[in-house]
């Protein structure tokens, strides 16, 4: 399940999100992470937007394990963002928005 993991570093992950137990320890698997990131709009300096970027990327099986003491937070993503996380570095699926009705 495509999750965000706020990290007691501060960083703000986003993947593929799954419990495992290593040496009979817990710990959280995130595989294709990739790094949420604040950047400025062009040409509207108080205006931010989000970016993402690969965390660990030469990793060799492009995952991470976290110990569970790691992580402050685990969020669901919002559509949009879980589209633009699944174009780049998922499934390449994109859940199109529902349409408005007006009346």
């Amino acid at each position: 399940m495509i999750q965000i993991l706020k990290l007691s570093s501060g960083e703000e992950l986003i993947g593929t999100v799954s419990d495992m137990e290593v040496e009979g320890r817990q710990v959280i698997k995130i595989e294709k992470p990739a790094v949420i990131v604040m950047q400025p709009i062009d040409g509207q300096p108080e205006k931010f937007g989000i970016g993402l970027a690969p965390y660990a990327p030469y990793a060799e099986e492009n995952s991470v394990t976290i110990l569970p003491n790691g992580i402050i937070g685990i969020m669901m993503p919002s559509a949009a963002l879980k589209n633009e996380y699944n174009t780049h570095y998922g499934s390449g699926i994109i859940t199109p928005q529902k349409p408005k009705i007006e009346v």
